[in-house]
């Protein structure tokens, strides 16, 4: 049985745990969120600022937290499959 402080260890050195990504309604901070989409923590800030990107949770001034399901719902409100697409604002004529 693996012990709690190699757990820790674990989680300490940066690597995410696979199941705490698994849980789509599990909230995750604005970095991981961030290296999910492939945007920089700036871009998210940005996007908070002046509208147009993911739902996010406030959970005090400084806290901001993403459920995965928001942001896969971000991406997939994006997805197309051409260039006449995206330049018709990603929907199909």
């Amino acid at each position: 049985m693996e012990s709690l402080k190699n757990r820790k260890n674990k989680t300490s050195s940066g690597d995410q745990q696979p199941e705490i990504l698994d849980d789509p309604d599990r909230l995750i901070n604005e970095e991981t969120a961030a290296k999910f989409l492939g945007v920089t923590q700036r871009t998210l800030q940005n996007w908070r600022l002046k509208g147009g990107g993911p739902k996010y949770i406030r959970i005090s001034a400084r806290c901001i937290r993403y459920r995965k399901r928001d942001l896969i719902i971000f991406a997939d409100e994006r997805l197309v499959s051409s260039t006449s697409e995206y330049e018709n604002g990603g929907r199909s004529a």
